[in-house]
């Protein structure tokens, strides 16, 4: 009696196991692929895109600037007073720091873009997300990247994409 008990308990155990892992629905999505699909995104990258190219022509400029000044100085060291050559150094050295300055700036002016653009459309396919998983009855959406093997019939792309507005 005790022997059937102690192997009823888990089958029992199994079975309910099972039960749970058949409701348990889960499904799949490129996600890049559907984020990249959003006119949102197209848009937001072409922002970023001018946005960068005018900071680097910028420091393109400090850069041309900087260059000139060092040739000249160079070309003139030789018969410059040593009062003119130390205002010319600490000429190259202000022009140095305000580059130096302009590329952290810049970089921290792009990161900042960046989250504007980006940060209402990540909260946009994410609400997406979430609410085509509740609609169709999904625990997990996970993304195709991370995944070795899937079944193309658990793919949530199209539905994403739909409820996001893509066609």
């Amino acid at each position: 009696m005790k022997i059937r008990l102690l192997l009823l308990i888990p089958a029992l155990l199994l079975t309910t196991t099972l039960i749970h892992a058949q409701k348990t629905k889960i499904g799949h999505v490129d996600a890049t692929t559907v984020y990249k699909k959003m006119k949102e995104v197209t848009e937001a990258d072409s922002i970023i895109k001018i946005f960068s190219e005018s900071l680097q022509a910028e420091a393109q400029k400090m850069q041309d600037e900087y260059n000139k000044k060092l040739k000249e100085f160079k070309d003139g060291e030789a018969g410059m007073d040593e009062f003119i050559k130390k205002n010319k150094i600490d000429e190259l050295k202000s022009i140095e720091e305000r580059f130096q300055k302009f590329q952290v700036s810049g970089q921290e002016a792009l990161i900042k873009k960046q989250n504007e653009l980006y940060g209402p459309i990540n909260d946009k396919f994410t609400k997406a997300l979430k609410t085509i998983a509740k609609k169709n009855g999904y625990k997990y959406i996970l993304d195709v990247k991370n995944l070795l093997y899937f079944d193309e019939s658990d793919d949530v792309s199209k539905l994403l994409e739909a409820e996001l507005g893509i066609k």
